[in-house]
């Protein structure tokens, strides 16, 4: 398939290192998108040897284990389709691009892409150093919210032992209170007799 005119017009008018492309191979399992990828000056593709690993063609794909088309409960399906993805990425990097974003077809619109484009640029968001110091951030975040999560869960079970404790060795006692009141726990030790 070929990418609209328009679009690739914008999308070298925006970055000239930038190309899209049909993913082919995904396609056999109902899942047409499309690839951004950015070209680089020094990248060498894997060894050819993973690339006639990979050599597998879409009828192969589309027959891993039986099936005349793609069964999203079977495993081999499943595989075979993460393989298409695999040769889809490896057809850019035999090329010398690199992934950048996978596309929609229906979302092959400058004015859907070109946000996304600007959140993945790490330049745009203040280069490497920014992009480590709000990772770094972002990590610490996550972090303090699960020791205040572990701190949580070990409070209650500590609370729920405590009391199964209390209960067993007879210190809390439950006393029935007439009109309504329902039944009151007190500790027995402050019950004076």
């Amino acid at each position: 398939m070929i990418p609209p005119t328009v679009f690739v017009a914008e999308l070298e008018a925006h970055d000239p290192s930038l190309r899209v492309r049909f993913a082919r191979h995904q396609a056999a399992f109902d899942k047409p998108l499309w690839i951004i990828e950015r070209k680089l000056d020094d990248r060498s593709p894997p060894p050819l040897t993973q690339l006639r690993a990979l050599d597998l063609s879409r009828s192969r794909l589309a027959r891993a284990c039986g099936h005349a088309r793609h069964v999203a409960d079977c495993p081999r399906c499943r595989k075979a389709q993460g393989r298409a993805r695999t040769m889809d990425l490896w057809e850019g990097a035999r090329d010398g691009y690199v992934h950048v974003m996978n596309v929609h077809p229906t979302l092959l619109t400058w004015s859907q892409v070109a946000p996304s484009l600007a959140a993945a640029d790490a330049w745009r968001q203040g280069g490497m150093e920014a992009l480590a110091r709000k990772y770094d951030e972002d990590d610490a975040q996550a972090e303090r919210a699960q020791e205040r999560h572990e701190a949580r869960v070990i409070d209650q079970r500590l609370n729920g032992a405590w009391d199964h404790l209390q209960w067993r060795e007879k210190r809390r006692i439950s006393t029935y209170v007439p009109d309504g009141g329902g039944f009151v726990v007190t500790d027995r030790r402050a019950v004076t007799a």
